[in-house]
């Protein structure tokens, strides 16, 4: 216990008072009754004047032998001394504790330092790039959405005048539905179309191209403001 206490000095006074006690007790069992208690007493004075001659595990100093020659004669309940040996374990108990905790309190720190970083230690992101790159971002829906100048029928014609079949899918009668989405941002200007249903490598480009080709929009509002609105369109290739 001392070894692995040796920083508490609470933890060398209780060795010492536990060996002071094995040493009362093996003078209690060593008494066979009250008329020996004398002859004991006797035998220990003499150990100790010869202890040179007899080394002994437990020195026979003064301190001691006086304090064990007490406790030989001393009336004691066998109720009492059991409760004063029982004392010593929650006593242990509380040294090994308290070393412990000494002993543990730097990794626990350590611990709740890799848990909790320093406010330094945390990195924060630019809120005025954040709001920016929010209020680029295409809405799906806006409570006023973008308008081709001249409405649906004007943009439904645009596509009819300007769409050019592909000679090869003529050549193989191909047709089908395009399903294209394009972007018109802030400025009523088109980006990005991107096919989300398309008919063969062809005929998708020729949707792409068209696209492309459209005249600057009325933008979309949210709030007020001009936004960007995702646009959703389907182009039709149908031979005649």
């Amino acid at each position: 216990m001392a070894a692995l206490c040796w920083i508490n000095p609470l933890s060398w006074l209780l060795l010492k008072e536990i060996r002071l006690n094995l040493e009362y007790m093996a003078d209690e069992a060593a008494i066979p009754d009250e008329q020996e208690k004398k002859t004991y007493q006797y035998l220990l004075l003499d150990i100790s004047q010869s202890n040179n001659e007899l080394p002994s595990a437990i020195p026979f100093n003064y301190s001691f032998l006086k304090t064990r020659i007490r406790m030989i004669n001393r009336k004691r309940s066998q109720t009492t001394s059991v409760f004063k040996y029982l004392l010593i374990l929650p006593l242990f108990l509380a040294i090994v504790t308290a070393n412990q905790c000494c002993t543990d309190q730097q990794p626990l720190q350590s611990e709740i330092e890799k848990v909790f970083p320093k406010p330094s230690e945390v990195q924060t992101k630019d809120s005025s790039t954040t709001a920016s790159e929010t209020s680029e971002t295409p809405l799906e829906v806006a409570e006023i959405m973008p308008e081709f100048p001249g409405g649906t029928e004007a943009l439904l014609s645009f596509i009819k005048d300007n769409l050019e079949y592909p000679q090869k899918a003529i050549d193989e009668q191909t047709e089908g539905r395009v399903i294209i989405r394009f972007v018109v941002n802030s400025n009523g200007e088109i980006s990005d179309p991107t096919i989300l249903k398309g008919i063969n490598k062809n005929l998708d480009q020729a949707a792409i191209d068209v696209i492309n080709k459209l005249p600057r929009w009325k933008p979309g509002q949210q709030d007020g403001q001009p936004v960007s609105v995702r646009f959703t369109l389907p182009i039709v290739f149908k031979l005649t």
